[in-house]
């Protein structure tokens, strides 16, 4: 008996809202982020762990690395404010960073929303 699901049933089992992988982690060259905004604290250090180990095996398999990496912690009107790094996934993401990577990653300086790392420290980060 073969446990494949044809195209319906398999749109069928996909869950109305969700987070999916495709749209957790994003890569293009100037830009690596996962986002974390709709996670538990738990889910989103994984997927920050999951992120960071991604990233730096694409370096040691030669891959050339962004000018960007950024964690998204919030989204919508809270963006631009600084309470949103009082949100409990915003400070366990900044938390889990700067245990894993000392003071490489910070909040962007205008939008409060994403903790980002720019080429320079990246390149060390994944060197180490």
């Amino acid at each position: 008996m073969s446990m494949a699901f044809s195209t319906q049933e398999h749109r069928s089992l996909k869950p109305q809202r969700g987070v999916f992988f495709h749209e957790i982690f994003r890569k293009n060259k100037l830009l690596w982020s996962v986002d974390v905004h709709r996670m538990w604290e738990g889910g989103a250090s994984t997927a920050i762990a999951v992120w960071l180990n991604d990233m730096k095996k694409s370096f040691v398999s030669g891959e050339d690395l962004p000018q960007l990496a950024a964690v998204t912690v919030v989204r919508g009107r809270v963006e631009t404010s600084s309470a949103s790094q009082d949100y409990p996934v915003s400070k366990a993401s900044y938390s889990l960073l700067q245990d894993l990577a000392s003071s490489y990653f910070s909040y962007h300086g205008r939008n409060k929303d994403r903790i980002v790392c720019q080429r320079t420290q990246l390149k060390r980060l994944v060197c180490i």
